[in-house]
């Protein structure tokens, strides 16, 4: 049996997680992070070898870092119409890649930066 790469099985996942739209949804920051985390942490977890511990460690701080974003937010991201997963959960994403990854402090720093400067316009990138 032939398996797909990283990236296409992320997207594969990614799509086959919300396509029915029954995605779980944290209520006070009107977020979907599993259909943005599970993806990439079965992925890139497979990908790393990585042990069931650190995938769901990994996934747990993901939408941890998604929720918060959210949070932060005060539902403005869906006041300005924005779906609030597509800005939060790549927040989420990038938190739960750097933890299978096992970036350091600074590596993961600059991982969210570049996450801020793709997230739907997010200003003061330059600063």
């Amino acid at each position: 049996m032939q398996t797909a790469n990283t990236t296409a099985a992320a997207l594969a996942n990614g799509i086959a997680a919300h396509a029915l739209d029954f995605d779980d949804t944290h209520t006070d920051s009107i977020t979907h992070g599993s259909a943005v985390l599970t993806p990439i942490a079965f992925a890139l977890g497979e990908t790393l070898n990585a042990s069931n511990k650190e995938i769901l460690t990994a996934w747990v701080i993901g939408w941890e870092v998604a929720a918060r974003v959210g949070l932060a937010s005060h539902s403005g991201f869906h006041q300005r119409g924005f779906h609030a997963t597509a800005i939060a959960g790549i927040f989420g994403a990038t938190a739960c890649a750097a933890s299978l990854l096992k970036l350091t402090s600074q590596q993961a720093v600059n991982a969210l930066g570049l996450t801020a400067s793709q997230a739907a316009g997010i200003a003061g990138i330059s600063d």
